[in-house]
Formats: structure tokens, sequence, C-alpha cells
């Protein structure tokens, strides 16, 4: 009885002590994919993409803005409501420049 004891004390003790710990990193952790796969948004997905983008100072376009028809950059130039993909990423001056259409 004492033996059994001491065995199933023993594998109880092993168990717990080596316990399977995964390892992810931060990279893969804030992936598009992983982000989905945990249930949130496509739009949240690529906010957190806009925001490491902005943090390493490079540029960020949306994917789903990457290959426009002639006549969207046409409607895009007279409309200025039209969404463009770059969300956030516009220098705001408090004075009206020709590059602003």
């Amino acid at each position: 009885m004492l033996k059994k004891a001491i065995i199933y004390s023993t594998i109880l003790s092993l168990s717990i002590t080596l316990s399977a710990n995964a390892y992810v990193t931060n990279d893969e952790l804030i992936s598009p994919e992983s982000l989905l796969n945990y249930n949130y948004s496509a739009i949240s997905a690529e906010q957190v993409q806009l925001v490491k983008a902005q943090n390493a100072n490079r540029p960020y376009r949306s994917p789903r803005y990457s290959k426009k028809k002639w006549w969207k950059k046409v409607w895009e130039y007279f409309d200025p409501a039209t969404d463009d993909g770059y969300l956030m990423q516009h220098d705001i001056k408090p004075q009206q420049h020709w590059t602003d259409l």
C-alpha cells in the first residue's frame, strides 16, 4: 500500500513539474492569422498591422487597396470622402495644399 502511494505521488509530481508549455513569440501572437483564429475581426487585425508598421516607421497600405482599377483612382481624385486605404496615415496640415487632392 505504501509502495503504491509513493509510486502514485512520484508520477503525480513528475506530471505536474514536467507539464508541456507552448512557446509562442509576440510576432506569432499578433499575426493576422492568429488574431482571426482568436475571433478578432479582420479590421482589428488590420489595425494591429497598422500600429506595427507605424512603430517600425514604415508606411502601411491595406492589402484590400493594393491593386485598383484606373476608374477608382479617378473617382478618389474627385471624391475626397472615398476610402483610399491610408487609414490613420495622413499628414494633417492646417492649410490647404495641392497634395490634399
